[in-house]
């Protein structure tokens, strides 16, 4: 197997010079990740299973820890003594399959990040939490990779001050992950900066923590911008950072109804302009979802894909219109013909130009996607000139607890659920706000109408009501 393979290579040296062979790796972690790293030469580590989850006589490798700690090494004392400690803790199934891995307290270097990748080689981890391990850029974008090849859905990054450049890949549609958590990572606002982009159109993640970091009224700001759009996201935990009343207020106005910037008035011009070309087959490249790297025409091309999905070819609207009108309807009335007929054998479908070939693209669900769903396209409304489009209400919880929210800030997350109700139709809408141990006096009469509130909207509150 491959996996033996590749290790029985990293002992190869010392296997010819003391004449003993490497056993094959097994397919369970608890005993290949010890053996992988007695092959590298790294100190023998204990797998234990995580408190709480099924116990596995597997797991139980007890053997003295020597690794490197952020802070300290193990060099310079305790290493031995804190082997119960540093150890990497195992999460279990009820199938006794492996769910998650646990990295607390001690250094990850390049050379235990690929061992770890190799014993967990053909495994689908739901959970991966490397608390404090002592990232940086390189053994980051290196745990990144393992985190996609491995489908990670939960990715725990505590303690870690990482860049903001690896973690933008995490917010690609291309990733697994759906919970983010980057608690105490030094998370400022320029970081916030560099994230507001992909987050908005993020269509994967369901739940971000950014709990006690450095973000202002700024990187609040940031992710408001971030909010306008996104239609995936349920959770942000924001408890622990400075955010005051203007950073609450852009957030609870894109949480009510808010005007298109000129940016997205654009956007939505080229929305509609998809809308009214992507019939039979023809759809027109998306500005900020398309998946064409080629960045030529697209906002006046046309992209035809054939039926075995292979690329795309590009055909210029500006020439030869009426033609193709005609060719158009000729087709529609041709297709309208066949649709009592069953068989779909033999030559296909007409496509708008005639050829045989291609065949309308059925276009797979998708929350932000081309067409009604993105919410640019959806209940608009004309006020005074200006389109303005009701808010965010796939976001359910919002944790501001620990920040320096006044009586203001408390009132604008009043208005923005006052304003929420009338627009239920597009989603549950904020169901839990935190807002303890903050500036605003805890007895204030808006503040228990803010609670009052959330308690109607919150349907596990009606769940526990008495039935007759």
């Amino acid at each position: 197997n491959t996996m033996g393979k590749k290790a029985s290579g990293g002992k190869k040296g010392q296997g010819e010079s003391t004449g003993e062979v490497c056993p094959a790796l097994t397919g369970v972690f608890a005993h290949d990740f010890p053996l992988l790293c007695e092959q590298e030469g790294l100190p023998t580590v204990a797998v234990r299973s995580l408190p709480g989850t099924d116990d596995q006589s597997s797991c139980k490798v007890t053997s003295s820890l020597k690794f490197e700690r952020p802070q300290h090494t193990a060099e310079e004392g305790g290493g031995a003594t804190l082997a119960a400690r540093y150890a990497v803790l195992a999460e279990y199934g009820t199938s006794q399959e492996l769910r998650g891995l646990h990295i607390r307290g001690w250094l990850l270097s390049e050379k235990v990040i690929s061992v770890l990748s190799t014993a967990l080689a053909g495994t689908q981890l739901h959970t991966l939490n490397l608390w404090h391990v002592g990232l940086d850029a390189h053994t980051l974008t290196m745990v990144l990779q393992a985190a996609q090849q491995l489908s990670v859905r939960r990715l725990v990054l505590d303690g870690n001050p990482v860049p903001a450049e690896p973690l933008a890949e995490v917010l690609t549609d291309k990733s697994s992950v759906e919970q983010l958590s980057l608690k105490c990572c030094r998370v400022s606002d320029s970081f916030l900066s560099k994230l507001c982009k992909p987050l908005s159109s993020n269509r994967t993640l369901l739940a971000l923590d950014l709990s006690c970091n450095s973000i202002s009224d700024e990187g609040a700001g940031l992710l408001a911008s971030s909010l306008r759009l996104n239609r995936t996201l349920l959770s942000l935990s924001l408890t622990g950072n400075r955010i005051g009343d203007r950073g609450v207020a852009q957030l609870a106005e894109v949480l009510s109804r808010f005007p298109l910037s000129h940016e997205e008035v654009v956007l939505r011009r080229k929305l509609l302009s998809v809308q009214r070309r992507g019939e039979d087959g023809q759809l027109l490249v998306d500005v900020d979802h398309s998946r064409d790297p080629s960045p030529k025409g697209r906002s006046s091309s046309v992209v035809s894909l054939d039926k075995s999905g292979k690329g795309s070819k590009l055909e210029k609207s500006s020439k030869g219109k009426k033609a193709e009108a005609k060719k158009e309807e000729r087709g529609k009335k041709e297709e309208k013909s066949k649709k009592s007929d069953s068989g779909k054998r033999g030559k296909g479908k007409e496509s708008r130009t005639g050829k045989k070939g291609p065949e309308p693209v059925v276009e797979s669900p998708r929350p932000e996607g081309v067409g009604g769903s993105n919410p640019l396209l959806q209940g608009l409304e004309e006020e005074q000139g200006r389109l303005f489009l009701p808010g965010n209400t796939v976001l359910v919880h919002l944790a501001l607890s620990y920040n320096r929210v006044t009586a203001a800030g408390v009132h604008s997350l009043l208005e923005a659920l006052r304003v929420q109700q009338q627009y239920q139709h597009t989603g549950p809408g904020l169901l839990r706000i935190t807002l303890q141990h903050n500036l605003a006096p805890q007895s204030s009469a808006e503040l228990s109408e803010l609670q009052r509130l959330l308690q109607s909207r919150d349907p596990t509150s009606t769940a526990r009501a008495p039935t007759p």
